[in-house]
């Protein structure tokens, strides 16, 4: 059975249309997983509005076992509960890495902020939960969140209300 596909492809020199009926001497395969190619490329591809990761960052002389625990209290004053705990370091150390140092990614949500989010776009369902880092580098301990994209105007205030939050709950663990 012959299928007649007609894909739109955008060529990225001239910015033209073309159908893959143009490409007719090419075998069928060929064409085909030009198809598939160029769909997924569409689908990969950059755009300048996309948020990128921000983090803030702050080093100290704590231990890692005090700067996660001072982290995880001051989310909790923060009101964000953390729901997932990912301790990849002893994992790797589990795993024939002996010598890896503290690695530690908390998942932490506030739900009044992820109601307030997915009211105005589910664009940012995958920006939570909020994660915060804690890990020891370079004969230092880390701790770390990423930021909240501020690049949607009609979420812009209650990112900036997160990453205030966020910073706030970096610092105390730093401090």
């Amino acid at each position: 059975m012959v299928m007649s596909y007609r894909l739109a492809l955008k060529t990225a020199t001239d910015g033209m249309l073309r159908s893959i009926d143009e490409y007719r001497g090419v075998p069928a395969a060929i064409r085909m997983a030009l198809a598939a190619l160029v769909l997924i490329m569409a689908g990969c591809s950059f755009s300048p509005d996309e948020d990128t990761l921000i983090r803030y960052r702050a080093t100290t002389s704590k231990s890692f076992d005090e700067a996660l625990n001072d982290l995880e209290i001051a989310a909790s004053e923060q009101n964000f509960v953390i729901v997932a705990r990912h301790q990849i370091g002893q994992a790797l150390r589990n795993n024939g890495r002996p010598d890896y140092p503290e690695v530690t990614v908390l998942h932490v949500c506030n739900i009044d902020y992820a109601g307030k989010i997915i009211d105005v776009s589910y664009d940012y369902v995958l920006h939570l939960p909020c994660r915060l880092a804690v890990y020891e580098a370079a004969d230092e301990v880390v701790v770390e969140a990423r930021l909240f994209p501020e690049n949607d105007p009609d979420l812009k205030p209650i990112a900036q209300q997160i990453n205030t939050g966020l910073k706030e709950i970096v610092r105390f663990a730093v401090d």
